[in-house]
């Protein structure tokens, strides 16, 4: 109870702290209806009032337990929505487009040009050189006269004409060009010789080193033209992994960037290593070994290809062809005469017994019974089939989306489009509706593929 007078709590109706007799109030408060308890300003020493504070005992393991559970149950809705976003499709590589650095070569008469993806019907720089190579890095070489100079995107003269060949742009901007026999390096910040001419043969710059030779023999560079590893192997290949394959007293065999001996030379053939796995031929036959140098598969194959995304190796086997997985377990046995690539896509073609083309999965198994006279690689839910003689496309059901009507047709690229030739040898560039992207101005006679 509380007294009405002085607001103190008391224990009996006459309060002890002001002797106010509170009999009255507490019996009218009994015969009235109940009202809910409020608050009532709590005493303090000096008399004055300030509001009841209303204290709680926390429990600290249940708190903990709470914040964990809440935890969990974030983190899995992050991951379902990043699973389920609107945005599900694969962006394209850049290498694994038809236009490279928006561009694509082709040649009209006999002469050279370019078409930007961004207007396909037109040209982008009219036909009118020798020769051209494909745009990296924002430039191209154009053979004019009779030499190669520098273009950008525009068709203008980064260079004058003065190179007898040119190489790809490396990781760090360097590109080998070969001037008064020699080969060395232009830095293409500058457009001018990073390294000098003084080389038989320049290759791209890896990790900041560089393949090389001078008189017949090989060896490394650095950025600075300086020998990382003098030249001294009949033959070599670029660093990849940390490991580059040399060729040396008639075989094959691997160093590391210092230049130490990681495996010896005894194979027939070397290739380079892709994630510590490295196919290699043994006394005529194809296996795998890893950088210690050895055989996770041995050496039994007449063929083998670099192991794609999923992990798989296509084999050949006397006449047949099938795949293996890195442990060279067989996933499709060797039983087809002709085998596709599946480069990360559920299906790819194979020859049946009769020699007609189907469609198997990575079981091996024909999802598309054989009818078709050719066939190519799946990209983006359609293939290139011949079939009556001419080339259209299908799907993965085997039907023709794009009728058969092309003397030559390629697979589509991860920007949605594939190249075509009609029956008078002229090329196309079509979309996956097969309509031909090229305006009625624009003759194409042949078209530089990146593959």
């Amino acid at each position: 109870m509380v007294c009405k007078v002085c607001k103190r709590e008391i224990d009996s109706p006459v309060c002890s702290f002001c002797g106010e007799d509170n009999t009255p109030w507490i019996n009218a408060a009994k015969d009235a209806d109940p009202e809910p308890e409020k608050s009532n300003p709590a005493p303090t020493d000096d008399g004055s009032s300030k509001p009841a504070v209303r204290k709680y005992k926390v429990d600290y393991k249940k708190l903990v337990r709470l914040l964990i559970a809440l935890t969990v149950v974030i983190v899995f809705v992050v991951l379902v929505v990043s699973m389920f976003s609107s945005d599900k499709k694969k962006q394209p590589k850049i290498s694994d487009t038809l236009f490279t650095n928006d561009m694509i070569a082709v040649k009209s008469g006999s002469e050279w040009g370019y078409i930007n993806s961004e207007n396909i019907g037109g040209y982008a720089i009219a036909p009118q050189y020798k020769y051209v190579t494909d745009y990296s890095d924002g430039i191209a070489f154009a053979y004019i006269g009779n030499k190669y100079a520098v273009i950008n995107k525009e068709g203008q003269l980064l260079t004058e004409p003065s190179f007898e060949a040119v190489g790809g742009v490396s990781e760090n901007g360097y590109f080998a060009v070969k001037t008064g026999g020699k080969w060395g390096y232009i830095d293409k910040s500058t457009m001018g010789f990073a390294i000098e001419p003084k080389y038989s043969t320049a290759g791209v710059f890896t990790d900041d080193i560089a393949l090389v030779s001078v008189n017949g023999l090989y060896g490394y560079i650095g950025t600075d033209g300086e020998y990382v590893i003098a030249p001294q192997y009949d033959f070599a290949l670029g660093f990849s992994d940390g490991y580059a394959a040399i060729h040396s007293g008639g075989k094959w065999g691997y160093i590391t960037k210092n230049g130490d001996a990681a495996i010896e030379p005894v194979y027939d053939e070397a290739q380079n290593f892709e994630n510590g796995l490295a196919i290699v031929c043994y006394f005529g036959d194809y296996g795998v070994i890893n950088t210690d140098g050895k055989f996770v598969i041995e050496p039994q194959f007449d063929a083998m290809a670099s192991f794609d995304v999923s992990g798989n190796s296509k084999i050949k086997l006397g006449d047949k062809f099938g795949y293996v997985n890195k442990k060279g377990n067989y996933v499709i046995n060797p039983r087809f005469s002709a085998l596709g690539d599946f480069d990360g896509e559920k299906l790819t073609y194979a020859a049946g017994s009769d020699g007609k083309f189907g469609f198997i999965n990575n079981k091996g198994e024909f999802v598309v019974e054989p009818q078709f006279e050719d066939a190519g690689n799946f990209y983006g839910g359609l293939a290139p089939v011949k079939k009556d003689g001419l080339w259209g496309y299908a799907d993965s059901k085997g039907k023709m989306v794009i009728e058969a009507k092309y003397y030559e047709a390629l697979r589509f690229y991860g920007d949605g489009y594939a190249v075509v030739s009609d029956e008078s040898g002229k090329y196309q560039i079509i979309d996956k509706n097969g309509t031909n992207l090229l305006s009625s101005g624009v003759s194409v006679d042949k078209v530089l593929i990146a593959d």
